[in-house]
């Protein structure tokens, strides 16, 4: 990858380099190295707490935002903050690497769930859920993205029987349709984004 300030010619959503695939180090990093900002630092505040499934820690985070604004990047840094704080020595992070880098030759799916019970021989329980993309729905699937989120966000906060941290990237577009969606079927206020 050309250095900085060449990498930024590079760096447009039609091309390699601008856009973030998680757990890919050659695109969406025109300077080469994570640039470190507060969002990223409350992140790692984030991480360290919902690993230990602290009580009064949200359980999920949305980052919202257009193209190019660092929504993959945060999710990628959050993920290996997770890792980190469950002492997971790197598995975690090559689970999700070898998830999203399709070397199996599958593409992943819209919604990714890692359970950290089989990644750490039962010393740890619960689910991680992670959505890149909430703007695409699922192959096959007559769902809307707003109907997939509305159901994501349902099972966050209505399914007990498991620990779960969920992350996901969306545009405003796919929220205010969730917003609506969720409006018009009468859905419980809490999940109505």
């Amino acid at each position: 990858m050309p250095s900085y300030p060449e990498g930024l010619l590079d760096w447009s959503g039609n091309r390699a380099g601008g856009v973030k695939k998680l757990f890919y180090g050659g695109s969406g990093r025109p300077a080469g190295q994570v640039i470190r900002t507060e969002l990223l630092d409350r992140l790692s505040e984030w991480a360290g707490k919902v690993a230990q499934f602290q009580g009064g820690t949200p359980n999920a985070v949305l980052l919202l935002g257009g193209p190019g604004n660092g929504k993959t990047e945060a999710v990628e840094h959050t993920l290996r903050e997770i890792d980190s704080s469950l002492a997971m020595s790197g598995a975690l992070v090559n689970e999700l690497g070898r998830i999203f880098s399709s070397q199996d030759g599958s593409t992943p799916g819209r919604l990714v769930e890692v359970d950290l019970s089989a990644l750490s021989d039962g010393r740890l329980s619960g689910i991680l859920a992670i959505v890149q993309d909430a703007s695409e729905g699922n192959p096959g699937s007559s769902k809307t993205p707003a109907e997939l989120l509305c159901e994501d966000l349902a099972r966050l906060l209505f399914d007990d029987q498991e620990k779960r941290i969920y992350l996901a990237c969306v545009n405003r577009g796919v929220l205010d349709d969730a917003l609506i969606l969720s409006a018009e079927r009468g859905t419980p206020r809490q999940v109505a984004c």
